[in-house]
């Protein structure tokens, strides 16, 4: 309880918000702290800490932990560091946890796909004049007006297919 109300407060859905975690660590062989670490980083970051808001981040970091190479501590540990620019560039929780699914075993641990992500964000969020140029040829304002319209896995496709089409290296894109 100590835990939940250093992260969420002393509020009503304390007791709540303590058995949702107990439960996601149990099924996620992770401990309470882990599990709070997590659902705490991404309700704050995205403004809304109830206990539904937190049943909704645990199920998500359960299906992440299913679905990708990563353990529940891991994803806890590692998804803190992208939540406040996912947010920042609307992208949704649940494009963030599939990012994290998807890239667990392919890109390496939950940690090196956050600092993957975290990379890209920082290339969405401050863009060189090559991804500005890309962002504005295909039509849009800027790099969070394009995932807002297209979501983050096709910005990422759209950015790919600029960088094919131009001939230009991807990595000019995002160094």
């Amino acid at each position: 309880m100590y835990e939940v109300v250093s992260a969420f407060g002393d509020g009503a859905d304390a007791m709540k918000i303590l058995r949702i975690n107990s439960k996601a660590a149990k099924a996620g062989l992770a401990s309470i702290p882990d599990t709070i670490k997590m659902t705490s980083a991404v309700t704050k970051a995205w403004g809304d800490t109830s206990a539904e808001a937190v049943q909704h981040v645990a199920d998500l970091g359960l299906k992440t932990v299913e679905l990708g190479q990563t353990t529940l501590p891991e994803l806890a540990t590692s998804v803190q560091g992208v939540t406040l620019m996912s947010k920042n560039l609307s992208i949704t929780q649940e494009e963030l946890f599939a990012v994290m699914a998807a890239g667990t075993g392919v890109i390496g641990s939950a940690s090196e796909v956050a600092t993957k992500l975290r990379g890209a964000q920082q290339a969405f969020l401050a863009p060189n004049a090559a991804m500005t140029k890309a962002i504005t040829e295909m039509g849009y304002q800027s790099a969070q007006a394009m995932i807002e319209q297209e979501g983050l896995g096709n910005t990422f496709l759209k950015i790919a297919e600029y960088a094919e089409d131009t001939n230009t290296p991807i990595t000019d894109l995002y160094t």
